[in-house]
């Protein structure tokens, strides 16, 4: 029985092996530094507990206006989901 491989040259090995590299590395950066769906606005993929929340004003713009947001900060803490002192509680806008 003969060997299959041996009719490969060393070229075409070097082709080949350069063509992988360079299409494989590329699509490797593609895929380990794009953003998934909407994670960009969320600033870390790594929270795990992250809510959105969305504050709308159908009148005029305005600036620095205060938002009350109530939070049930004990039924998070309670499931390990939050620190007792609140410490890792954080809130982005989206910029």
């Amino acid at each position: 029985m003969k060997n299959p491989f041996k009719k490969i040259s060393k070229k075409t090995v070097l082709i080949a092996s350069t063509l992988v590299v360079l299409i494989a590395i590329p699509v490797s950066i593609y895929f380990l530094t794009r953003e998934q769906g909407d994670v960009k606005s969320w600033y870390s993929s790594s929270w795990m507990y992250r809510r959105a929340i969305t504050v709308s004003n159908p009148g005029a713009t305005l600036s620095n206006e205060d938002v009350l947001i109530t939070i049930d900060t004990q039924t998070l803490i309670s499931a390990s989901k939050l620190q007792s002192d609140c410490g890792d509680l954080r809130f982005l806008d989206s910029d």
